[in-house]
């Protein structure tokens, strides 16, 4: 029972975590010169997308950086797990580290998770109905995207290779 419940747990997580990779390479695909550019670009794209107001950026990045300082701990507490965890193949740990080390880095990861929600949930709180309108169609464009099989490209295939001609 209690391995059905984490696993549901790994798969939500997992969900989550790829709608935000997927938002935040969808605003890369649209501006990549932005992204370039360094921290917080994407937040100016989505000043960009929003038309928000100088008082909205000033607020934007307030969250921006509360966000960050939220973040950075859980990213350096998740990155030491791993290295503790990966580092049991050498030294021949038991299954009950593992399973220790794994569950940290679950908790650790579903924390993320819920601060990148609630940030973007924030972002979202600070803007006009039709600001609230482009956001989530942003929203949507992204987890449309999500759809496409895993492999699959502009060009139809995995990879980037055409699919295989039929004699």
């Amino acid at each position: 029972m209690r391995n059905s419940k984490t696993i549901g747990v790994a798969v939500i997580v997992l969900a989550v975590m790829n709608v935000a990779l997927l938002v935040f390479l969808w605003l890369g695909h649209r501006h990549n010169q932005t992204l370039l550019e360094g921290e917080g670009a994407g937040l100016r794209v989505l000043e960009e997308e929003l038309g928000l107001t100088e008082g909205q950026k000033v607020q934007l990045e307030a969250l921006r950086r509360e966000h960050f300082q939220r973040m950075e701990p859980l990213r350096r507490q998740s990155h030491e797990a791993r290295t503790r965890l990966h580092s049991l193949w050498a030294t021949g740990g038991t299954e009950v580290q593992v399973d220790s080390i794994s569950n940290k880095i679950g908790e650790l990861q579903a924390q993320i998770e819920r601060n990148t929600f609630r940030h973007f949930s924030d972002i979202r709180s600070i803007c006009s109905p039709e600001q609230k309108r482009i956001f989530d169609q942003i929203i949507q464009n992204v987890l449309r995207q999500g759809e496409r099989k895993p492999g699959d490209n502009e060009r139809g295939g995995a990879h980037g290779r055409p699919p295989p001609r039929r004699n």
